[in-house]
């Protein structure tokens, strides 16, 4: 999978040179013809999650950011998406993957670019630590119920945990990755997640505890994560001390 960030790297959301103004009237077109050529010559299935977590404040693309007006969220993706499938890059699985809801973040709805150009919807939730977490929820319906209730309003295009993890502040880690692991195998408009495998604001990593470990290798135990196989998970656990992200989906 792929993030793609319409920013220069330095962590700022103030960025007027990337106000999505300037995408929709083509400032960037070079670069974004660049991308979709390489992808579509590329010809592998590539699942690219662009400008995420939309609905917040944190990115130059949010609306109360650089002048950006309502609507030229949705008028920046159609036209990024409309040069990718020019290119032929017909083999990119579109995320469109907003932030969960909190007090104060913007209305999904008026965010999303639409069935025609969206083929999967992600998430952005984490357990803890940041202000628009409930401190100490335990279930993942808590966490993600909301926000999935407010996208089930508008599509029902599967959906995709696209980025989460938990904190060993208050010592319920090993349960809250019980509760993601348990209810993504249990429902079929889950199918998958993304763990952010980071040492950052909080220890979010697999590994931060035994305990953390030993729920999440229990939790992929599921058949429905395709990890049938001891030998070959344990490999792909042996590099998260590396820093490499842990995906797992649907294996149907």
């Amino acid at each position: 999978d792929h993030t793609v960030a319409p920013a220069t790297g330095n962590g700022r959301a103030d960025q007027p040179e990337w106000a999505l103004v300037r995408i929709v009237y083509g400032t960037y077109d070079a670069l974004i013809d660049e991308w979709a050529r390489g992808l579509a010559d590329w010809g592998h299935p590539v699942v690219l999650r662009f400008a995420h977590e939309m609905n917040g404040t944190w990115y130059p693309w949010a609306e109360s950011r650089n002048g950006n007006a309502p609507g030229e969220y949705v008028a920046a993706w159609h036209h990024v998406h409309d040069r990718f499938s020019a290119a032929g890059a017909d083999n990119v699985i579109w995320v469109w993957s907003p932030n969960i809801t909190y007090s104060g973040s913007v209305p999904l709805e008026p965010l999303y670019p639409g069935d025609d150009y969206v083929d999967w919807v992600g998430l952005s939730g984490y357990w803890g630590h940041f202000p628009q977490t409930p401190t100490y929820v335990l279930a993942f319906d808590d966490l993600f119920g909301p926000t999935i209730a407010e996208i089930r309003t508008f599509t029902a295009l599967p959906l995709l945990v696209t980025e989460t993890a938990a904190t060993e502040e208050g010592g319920f880690k090993s349960v809250w990755i019980t509760d993601l692991l348990d209810t993504i195998a249990e429902r079929d408009d889950l199918i998958g997640f993304v763990w952010f495998e980071v040492d950052k604001e909080t220890d979010w990593r697999i590994e931060s505890s035994p305990e953390a470990l030993e729920a999440f290798r229990d939790g992929v135990a599921d058949e429905r994560y395709g990890t049938a196989d001891a030998e070959l998970w344990d490999a792909a656990l042996a590099q998260v001390g590396a820093g490499v992200d842990v995906d797992a989906a649907d294996s149907d």
